[in-house]
């Protein structure tokens, strides 16, 4: 459903490790061979090199946050803020037009609805926790993003039973103002959907779970 994350930026700034691995181990290989001609500079040169490169793209991958790791943050902050509820934290990344929909695309709640929703499933179903699993994230422009999820949601009651049940949902988000200290909030989101789980305990879309 989502395209896959972006190359080379991925191994750049998100996941470094094996770009820094591969330089290390080109450096070694480089290592081995000036030993082998015992060639005193190269043996500096790839001592040197190979580590300073390596720790390089670890640092620049810390120091650069893309778009990408900032609205799979923000979707991990969205599920932490539903349980407990915190609607100082929704305020912040709900839009005001967002609006969740039903695996058709319907509109299902609007943004004015959410907290009071939200309180009401919280008491009804006794939601002790909620923890997301990212399954895809995707820019799919400069202003707009997508990430697919499971939330595994652990339920006070007995009768549900001890086991998380599981629930996918797709989150897009629209970036809007840019003139902020933290450039990870200028992104919001405006469409929530509640999407069919294809595993066996997964809890599939109803509508009347919000009455």
């Amino acid at each position: 459903m989502l395209a896959g994350p972006p190359f080379p930026s991925f191994y750049l700034f998100e996941q470094p490790l094996p770009a820094a691995a591969f330089v290390l181990a080109v450096s070694a290989l480089a290592v081995a061979i000036a030993m082998r001609r015992g060639s005193r500079p190269l043996l500096v040169g790839a001592l040197v090199s190979g580590p300073l490169l390596a720790g390089g793209l670890w640092f620049l991958a810390a120091s650069v946050t893309t778009p990408r790791e900032q609205v799979i943050r923000l979707t991990r902050d969205l599920v932490a803020a539903t349980s407990p509820l915190d609607e100082a934290v929704l305020d912040r990344l709900l839009a005001p037009q967002a609006v969740l929909v039903g695996p058709g695309g319907g509109a299902w709640l609007t943004r004015t609805e959410f907290d009071p929703i939200i309180r009401h499933v919280l008491a009804r179903y006794q939601i002790v926790n909620s923890h997301p699993r990212i399954l895809a994230a995707e820019v799919v422009n400069p202003r707009g993003a997508r990430v697919l999820i499971d939330v595994g949601t652990r339920l006070g009651s007995q009768d549900y039973g001890e086991r998380p049940i599981q629930t996918r949902w797709l989150i897009e988000w629209l970036r809007g103002n840019d003139n902020v200290s933290d450039p990870a909030h200028a992104w919001r989101a405006v469409r929530i959907q509640w999407l069919e789980h294809p595993a066996p305990n997964g809890v599939q879309p109803r509508s009347d779970v919000w009455s």
